[in-house]
């Protein structure tokens, strides 16, 4: 839904702050694991945080927008990372 208001043109000031919450939520959050969580978590979650930190490239227009198929391919390596990286460490998902 964002990308295509980036691509519209129609991405209202409310995105960009609510955009720019949710990546420095995001940061505190892996702080915190960082101290408290095992190292394999935290180093998922750093994993993830990087494909979101591109989502997040792209919205704030850090980055060329990518065609449909760069993005696509992003948001299914973004799944996979949740689902396996992080949820088979806490035992909510099966490994691949």
């Amino acid at each position: 839904m964002l990308l295509a208001k980036v691509r519209n043109s129609t991405l209202t000031d409310q995105d960009r702050k609510e955009v720019q919450e949710v990546h420095t939520s995001a940061l505190a959050a892996l702080t915190r694991l960082r101290v408290l969580a095992s190292k394999e978590l935290a180093k998922a979650a750093e994993k993830l945080h990087l494909a979101d930190d591109y989502g997040y490239a792209v919205v704030s227009r850090k980055v060329e927008l990518p065609d449909d198929d760069t993005w696509e391919l992003h948001r299914t390596r973004v799944a996979e990372t949740t689902a396996c990286d992080v949820g088979c460490r806490t035992g909510r998902a099966s490994p691949r």
